[in-house]
């Protein structure tokens, strides 16, 4: 499975793989591996132009592709309880990809 990357949309401040100190992520920049995961979940990047499935990744890119109303309903359609979770984060970190369908098809 190739490693995932993304384009940033959003400035933020993030330790890329591998390092150990957080720093700026600007406009532009591009994340990989699990930065790219969170930034993509968190609506902080675009996946990058020709990047194909990746498993459990892409149901997350998906995820963070969806508004709260949306992302609301899938909750109530699947029975998952969100409890105190309200923001786009905290109902994607409540999902699990992994009962989630992937690909293009999946949201």
């Amino acid at each position: 499975m190739a490693e995932i990357s993304a384009i940033v949309v959003s400035p933020f401040k993030g330790v890329r793989d591998g390092e150990i100190y957080p720093r700026d992520i600007e406009v532009g920049d591009t994340v990989v591996g699990d930065l790219a995961v969170s930034a993509l979940r968190d609506g902080m990047a675009e996946l990058r132009d020709g990047d194909a499935d990746h498993g459990a990744d892409t149901a997350i890119v998906n995820l963070g592709r969806l508004k709260l109303d949306e992302l609301k309903a899938l909750a109530a359609e699947r029975g998952i309880e969100l409890g105190k979770a309200q923001t786009k984060a905290e109902i994607i970190a409540v999902l699990d990809p992994a009962t989630l369908p992937t690909g293009p098809s999946a949201t």
